[in-house]
């Protein structure tokens, strides 16, 4: 993943892919392929999901840490970002975590990032209802 967001932000749109189009967008892609120099500002809500996401996807391979992107996504998430709350119902989804999945807080935060247009909650919000009923029937086999 890493390498591929790096060529984007470098290629002339190779692979024809959409670049952001805005300087923000760029920075934003930049700042979460980078490893961050320090803790971002508690009120700064973008530079909070960056963090989390690096920690997520981009760090080097022994510094994944999901529990600690998981604690930024929240903290952004609080602060009404939008990509934060529905990164916090997939964390919360993830059976990865160390407490295993749940389906509340999964989905109380795609609930929060679809009443703010996030188009994705919406399908991750059905495919969470639909593996609860896959465990409730196979639990009944």
């Amino acid at each position: 993943m890493l390498n591929k967001i790096k060529s984007f932000l470098t290629n002339d749109n190779a692979d024809g892919q959409k670049k952001p189009t805005t300087l923000a967008g760029l920075k934003s892609l930049q700042r979460a392929v980078e490893a961050p120099e320090e803790l971002p500002d508690n009120k700064d809500a973008q530079a909070i999901f960056d963090y989390a996401f690096y920690y997520e996807f981009n760090a080097p391979e022994e510094d994944l840490d999901l529990e600690r992107a998981g604690y930024y996504y929240q903290k952004a998430a609080n602060l009404g970002h939008i990509q934060a709350q529905y990164r916090l119902g997939k964390y919360y989804a993830n059976p990865h975590r160390r407490d295993g999945i749940n389906r509340e807080k999964a989905t109380f935060w795609y609930q929060k990032a679809l009443k703010q247009g996030h188009q994705k909650a919406k399908f991750a919000l059905a495919i969470l209802d639909l593996k609860k009923d896959l465990e409730v029937k196979l639990s009944f086999k």
